[in-house]
């Protein structure tokens, strides 16, 4: 459908009259005396609907610009009735000036198939009013139908209104038509050359900068009768139009242009519609056939004549370009067309961002889920690359320097989005490492009792793999044709894996210290525990070979264990020293504990030396042992402990000092283990606890000797008076043995002194036996009397 654009200007020949009332659209649907009233009345509801209830005739004409000379919008919605949107720059733009009622709306109604209100000769109303807009019949043509020039309707308004709707043709159209009567040419308002002269020295301000965008003159001389030649006419005509250029005023840099350096003419000639119809139409037709043949030899159409606006942004530009017009300010082609390419690049970026945002929406849910994205680069780059492709595209028709420009806004938006989710990702991905790191650890270095021995070469192999990790994600992250820095995070995961390995390390470090302690206690404390608690004369030389022999093999493992921690001689001195340190201090500690218990150590000590023989058996004292010299000599050797137990001796020069004559100034305050005043304690109740000893072993030889005495006494009465059955014992060889036997076996434990351990468990035979005798009497006491149940038969 045609689009109703504005009203071209038109020269008078009639006195300008006073605009009479518009008629409502009330009093318009009243009339039906003429289809074409009930047509332009059809099509002026249509246009007077709203944008939001907009809905048109595809073979309709669409009102451009109103009889107010107001734009009417929904120009995008007539284009894509007519299914045009997507024809990019492939598409003509053709207009038409001339006077009122001169079958302008006619003629393009047969040329092009467009259905435009036509005048009711029985009333001549003007019947285009404003500017109309129509597709016809054609694919890729746009008709623009002035309104016509000299009309009395709007009166001293008309030439103004003209003058717009001229100049807004001339700055559309790649042709427009010049619908002359052939009787006007030679005239000057008749012809409309004053009008002309305006459009053209307005024209030559609009393409001053740009020759190459031409435009089509086609003059089509209505009612020619053949009475003048065409040549003549036409020249009459290019010499008219030669006259006007000479005379408008030319910006500078254009004074010696000529008319044909911005235009290119053409004629046809129309036979009069009424008297010669079948001419007429015949001259129609052959004129159609221009505008729409391309292999015609004089088809009409060429890329000079090219406007370069993409259809999409025609709606802005023909409202964007009226309301510069009507406003009368200096219109500037480029100027125009770079504010559409703007217009329509801002609206294409606005589609593409939120598109893009619709596509990226679930990466960043996932991310702000807290999953890193697989992939993270090719996606964003797909989407990233979508976006910016379809931008360039249909962006591609407009302004290079603004689509540029524009484009350029959109890429630095959509990668400000992607940064924020790029470095989302890459904190993601930090974070996986880091959990990665913590797996490698616990699988390489088990939590176990013994510390590794290679750690620096497991964490290094860790750190590498981690690494690797990372930098195959963050490429993997990366957007192609996109730097961003990924410095920041590098930097942090490498920190972040330096603190956790140096904490590892200190706790590993601590593992080993522990274990290396374990293996001290067993290889020194234990031993030095059986030394403290034997107490032998060389007790301290023992202790020093003990102490430097393990010393210098747990130095020996420190060493090797620290190698693999990669410290320096500094640090394996400092652990070296520690450890030694630690040394001392645990034998120091041990020491100092023992002698806590020296009490009982020298009470062991007695015992082992006056209570057991060298067999380690109780001493049997008799009469020929000397008691008191005994106990002396064993009192002297248990005294002697003491000496060695109170002063610390890990120095051989300590050797020859003793507890109970060394001053003060002597001793080390860190070697006294036992004061003076303590070793003299403990001397005192060590002599206290031998006396006790002394006194028992008194008491034991006493009733030795007259325990002695008594046996053989008892021995020999025993004989007086039993020697009948002893005769008769003797005679019975069984009853014999048997005692031999028993007497034989106490004999020998009493000699050992192993009595007091037989006699609980024979006593405890004899019970046994005696219960055992007690059940079977009871038992068989029972059977006799008949009390036992006798067992039931079947």
């Amino acid at each position: 459908p045609p689009l109703h654009f504005f009203t071209s200007p038109a020269t008078t020949h009639y006195p300008p009259r006073p605009r009479p009332p518009r008629q409502t659209n009330k009093k318009k649907q009243k009339k039906k005396n003429a289809a074409m009233s009930a047509t332009l009345d059809s099509d002026a509801g249509t246009m007077s609907s709203s944008a939001e209830t907009f809905e048109m005739d595809p073979k309709a004409p669409y009102h451009l610009i109103d009889d107010d000379g107001e734009f009417t919008g929904n120009v995008e919605k007539a284009l894509k009735t007519w299914q045009m949107l997507d024809r990019g720059v492939d598409y003509k733009m053709v207009a038409i000036l001339g006077s009122q009622s001169g079958g302008k709306s006619t003629l393009l109604n047969l040329v092009f198939g467009t259905s435009f209100p036509m005048m009711n000769a029985k009333h001549r109303r003007q019947c285009t009013k404003g500017i109309f807009l129509s597709h016809g019949d054609t694919d890729d043509i746009l008709v623009f139908d002035v309104e016509g020039t000299d009309g009395r309707e709007r009166g001293e308004e008309q030439a103004d209104f003209e003058r717009k709707t001229s100049l807004f043709s001339f700055a559309l159209a790649q042709v427009v038509i010049v619908n002359l009567w052939t009787h006007d040419i030679g005239r000057y308002h008749g012809a409309n050359l004053g009008l002309l002269k305006i459009v053209l020295e307005l024209n030559l301000q609009l393409f001053q900068k740009n020759k190459n965008n031409r435009t089509l003159l086609l003059f089509t001389i209505r009612d020619y009768d053949h009475a003048t030649p065409k040549e003549d006419l036409t020249k009459t005509l290019r010499d008219d139009m030669n006259n006007i250029w000479g005379g408008i005023s030319k910006p500078p840099g254009n004074e010696n242009t000529n008319f044909m350096d911005f235009f290119d003419i053409a004629y046809v000639c129309l036979a009069n519609k009424n008297y010669e119809e079948k001419k007429f139409l015949e001259d129609v037709g052959e004129l159609r056939k221009k505008f729409t043949d391309p292999a015609h030899e004089e088809y009409l159409w060429s890329d000079k004549y090219s406007r370069d606006i993409p259809i999409d942004g025609l709606p802005h530009y023909l409202e964007s370009l009226w309301t510069t017009i009507k406003a009368n300010k200096d219109l500037d082609l480029p100027m125009q067309k770079v504010m559409l390419a703007m217009h329509r690049c801002g609206q294409i970026s606005d589609e593409q961002y939120h598109i893009f945002s619709s596509n990226i929406a679930p990466v960043r849910a996932d991310l702000k889920a807290g999953k890193s994205v697989e992939g993270f680069g090719q996606k964003a780059g797909l989407i990233l690359n979508q976006a910016m492709r379809t931008f360039q595209e249909e962006s591609a028709r407009y302004d290079a320097d603004t689509v540029a420009k524009v484009g350029e806004e959109l890429h630095q938006k959509l990668c400000v989005e992607l940064q924020l989710l790029f470095n989302e990702q890459l904190r993601k991905l930090r974070i996986r490492a880091v959990e990665k790191f913590e797996s490698l650890i616990k699988t390489e270095i088990p939590d176990k009792e013994e510390p590794v021995e290679d750690f620096c070469g497991i964490v290094d192999r860790i750190r590498d793999t981690v690494m690797a990790f990372f930098e195959s994600n963050v490429a993997d992250a990366a957007i192609p044709g996109v730097e961003w820095s990924v410095e920041g995070e590098r930097v942090e995961l490498e920190e972040t894996l330096e603190r956790r390995i140096a904490a590892e390390r200190e706790a590993q470090l601590k593992k080993m210290n522990d274990f290396l302690a374990k293996k001290l206690r067993l290889k020194l404390l234990d031993p030095m525990k059986v030394l403290l608690q034997e107490s032998a004369d060389d007790m301290w030389p023992q202790i020093r070979h003990t102490l430097a022999a393990v010393r210098a093999q747990s130095l020996e493992m420190l060493e090797g264990r620290l190698k693999g921690f990669a410290c320096s001689e500094d640090e394996i001195a400092q652990h070296s020293a520690e450890m030694s340190e630690n040394i001392m201090e645990s034998v120091k500690k041990l020491v100092r504990e023992n002698s806590a218990h020296i009490l009982l150590i020298l009470q062991g000590r007695f015992e082992k030396l006056f209570v057991y023989n060298n067999e380690s058996l109780p001493r049997q004292w008799d009469e020929a042992d000397d008691i008191r010299s005994e106990y002396k000599r064993c009192l002297k050797l248990t005294l002697e402990l003491i000496n060695i137990h109170a002063i610390l001796r890990l120095d051989p020069a300590l050797d020859d000092l003793d507890i109970f004559t060394a001053s003060i100034t002597e001793l080390p305050d860190d070697a006294i283990i036992l004061s003076k005043h303590d070793a003299n304690g403990v001397r005192s109740d060590i002599e206290k606890y031998a006396l006790r000893m002394y006194n028992e072993a008194k008491e034991a030889q006493e009733r030795s000797r007259s325990s002695g005495q008594l046996r053989m006494f008892l021995i020999l009465l025993f004989a007086f008076f039993a020697y009948d059955d002893l005769y008769a014992y003797v005679q019975n060889p069984f009853i014999f043995m048997f005692t031999l036997l028993v007497g034989g076996s106490t004999l020998v434990l009493w000699y050992l002194g192993m009595l007091n351990v037989v006699t609980p468990y024979l006593v405890k035979s004899v019970n046994q036996g005696m219960s055992v005798a007690k059940e079977q009497v009871v038992d068989r006491v029972k059977e006799v009397a008949g009390l036992k149940e006798k067992p039931k038969t079947e």
